[in-house]
């Protein structure tokens, strides 16, 4: 099923969050003024482990692109069974959030900041 939430309906549920991820998604969307709605998706957490597995361990390895947040992201999968996953772009940062039943954001991960 996709769903949406509004931008500022998230920004909302990340203020507060002090992980690097999550500040740097909250920065990013705030700096945004449109009010477009966010793409959600329900997921099963065991089609996802196994991708983003694979991700974090080239990124230790250093043979993938480091993203923040993504052990702790990771680690919220196996805690769900069944999650929400919310495909943020705001300018040029990627996210992806993990949100509950409710809609609370579990954990979040974005691409790494360009240098």
């Amino acid at each position: 099923m996709i769903g949406h939430i509004e931008r500022s309906e998230l920004v909302c549920r990340l203020n507060g969050r002090a992980d690097a991820a999550s500040l740097r998604l909250l920065a990013a969307l705030s700096a945004e003024a449109s009010t477009q709605l966010v793409p959600v998706n329900e997921v099963e957490s065991r089609t996802l482990t196994p991708v983003y597995e694979v991700r974090l361990a080239l990124a230790r390895s250093g043979n993938g692109p480091f993203t923040l947040g993504l052990a702790e992201w990771i680690a919220e999968l196996y805690q769900h069974k069944a999650v929400k996953l919310a495909n943020v772009t705001a300018g040029r940062v990627f996210g992806l959030c993990l949100l509950d039943a409710g809609g609370g954001v579990l954990a979040v991960t974005t691409d790494e900041p360009r240098r």
